[in-house]
């Protein structure tokens, strides 16, 4: 069962955007921030969506609460699956648990790569999605910032802001290897 009515279901949402929109009106506790910090990247994370591209909306279109419960759900196709939201919940009340529908699959990392990580913080893991989602992921990349994969003089052409982060959040071709089951 899918939620897409007005009310996504996540009683943090709530909190999270009347917290954010007090901070733009200079009603922000730093201590409530620090305090909230995991649990609203949790809900980001939840939802799919960046940083930068939520405090961007908050802070320039100012939505009223039931605009901005629009615009999450437009940032999730329209709709947010019943399992999502359960799930978030559970983790914004720190209850989360492994279902039974959560089949424990193989180990993605080797001992060699979680040895590597350990070591390094960070690891390659090969293969993770299929080569045609990764190249329709490059396609569209490509087309966002305006560059030819065959010329990279074109490559940093044109800087977005200040930074070579691609603000390329919400695109079919990205959805498909976020969700390829070795990267799940």
């Amino acid at each position: 069962m899918e939620r897409s009515s007005k009310s996504v279901g996540l009683p943090y949402l709530y909190s999270f955007w009347r917290r954010r929109s007090g901070s733009i009106d200079g009603k922000s506790n730093d201590a409530d921030d620090h305090k909230h910090w995991v649990n609203d990247n949790t809900l980001l994370s939840g939802l799919g969506l960046g940083l930068q591209e939520t405090f961007a909306y908050l802070y320039s279109a100012r939505p009223a609460f039931d605009e901005f419960e629009r615009w999450v759900l437009e940032r999730n196709g329209g709709a947010i699956e019943q399992h999502r939201i359960d799930r978030l919940n559970d983790a914004l009340a720190g209850t989360v648990a492994n279902s039974p529908t959560d089949t424990s699959p193989a180990p993605v990392l080797t001992s060699d790569e979680m040895a590597f990580w350990e070591e390094y913080g960070y690891v390659i893991l090969h293969d993770a999605a299929p080569q045609e989602t990764c190249s329709d992921a490059a396609t569209a990349i490509y087309e966002f910032v305006g560059a030819d994969p065959e010329d990279p003089a074109s490559w940093y052409h044109k800087p977005i802001g200040h930074t070579i982060w691609v603000p390329l959040l919400h695109h079919p071709a990205l959805d498909a290897n976020r969700h390829s089951p070795r990267i799940r």
